[in-house]
């Protein structure tokens, strides 16, 4: 068997045959077209947009950094979302690494709050756009 080339197909036959859950790696959901929306809002050139930033997954962050957007700090908004402050900051440091623009100032104490870049208010405001009221 080990000099056999076997197809993934035929692995999923099998896989199938035996009652093995196949998960289907080659098959993307679709794009939704908020997303598209949000990155003609954001992008005028269709090579500048981010490649990481084109999916569902990016879109679920978005919509949580422009409700972020609207507290003065990562613990009010991880609360309104039901989430850690931590996973909040780390799914925000995703979109930022993503788009290669910083979207907050963080807060430097408790008695500052974090406030918006520009690019962070145009991303916050596009995506509540979209998404509607």
């Amino acid at each position: 068997m080990a000099d056999e080339i076997v197809s993934d197909s035929t692995i999923g036959t099998w896989a199938r045959k035996f009652g093995i859950r196949v998960h289907h790696w080659k098959r993307r959901p679709r794009l939704d077209p908020r997303v598209t929306s949000l990155l003609e809002a954001l992008f005028t050139e269709p090579g500048d947009v981010p490649a990481g930033i084109q999916t569902n997954a990016a879109w679920v962050r978005i919509q949580r950094f422009a409700v972020t957007a609207s507290y003065a700090n990562f613990t009010r908004a991880a609360e309104a979302l039901g989430c850690r402050k931590e996973r909040l900051s780390e799914q925000i440091g995703r979109i930022e690494a993503d788009l290669g623009h910083t979207l907050v100032e963080r807060a430097v104490s408790r008695h500052h709050p974090m406030t918006l870049t520009s690019f962070g208010e145009e991303l916050a405001q596009a995506a509540r756009r979209i998404d509607g009221p």
